[in-house]
C-alpha cells in the first residue's frame, strides 16, 4: 500500500510538472482542398487552452522549408487571451495544373526563456489545383 501511495504520489508531481506544457488547440488536424486557380486557402483554428494571454506563432516547420516560400499565415503570430480563439488564414500558392501540394503548418506558444518542455500542434494540408485540360 505504500508502494502505491508514492506511485500516486509522483504521478501527481509529475504531473504538476507538465501542466505548463499545455499544446496549443489547432486544427483540424487533416484538411484538403482543391481550386482551379493558382492558390488554395484554408481556414485552421487557433485556440489558447491557458488561463492567461500569450502569444503563439503558426508556421510551416523547418524541415518543409523547400515550399515554406509557396505559403502564407495570416497572421503568423497572434496574441490570444486565456481561452480565447480565432481562425488563422493558411494560403498555398504556386498551384500548377493537376498539381497536389501536401504540407504541414504548426502552431506553438511563443516560448518563454524559462521553459523546457516547448509543445507544438500540427495540421496536414493537402491543395490540389485541376487540371483545366482535362474539363
Amino acid at each position: 500500500m505504500r508502494s502505491l501511495s508514492r506511485s500516486a504520489v509522483l504521478i501527481f508531481a509529475a504531473s504538476a510538472l507538465a501542466a505548463p506544457a499545455l499544446a496549443v488547440t489547432f486544427g483540424p488536424l487533416q484538411k484538403s482542398g482543391s481550386t482551379n486557380s493558382e492558390r488554395k486557402g484554408f481556414y485552421l483554428n487557433l485556440s489558447n487552452p491557458y488561463e492567461r494571454a500569450f502569444e503563439f506563432r503558426v508556421f510551416v516547420p523547418p524541415e518543409q522549408s523547400e515550399i515554406a516560400e509557396r505559403i502564407r499565415i495570416l497572421p503568423e503570430k497572434t496574441w490570444l487571451n486565456g481561452g480565447a480563439k480565432r481562425r488563422i488564414l493558411v494560403v498555398a500558392g504556386g498551384l500548377e495544373p493537376g498539381e497536389t501540394l501536401d504540407f504541414t503548418i504548426c502552431a506553438e506558444r511563443v516560448q518563454i526563456e524559462k521553459e523546457t518542455i516547448h509543445a507544438r500542434v500540427c495540421s496536414s494540408l493537402s491543395a490540389s489545383r485541376t487540371d483545366h485540360r482535362s474539363s
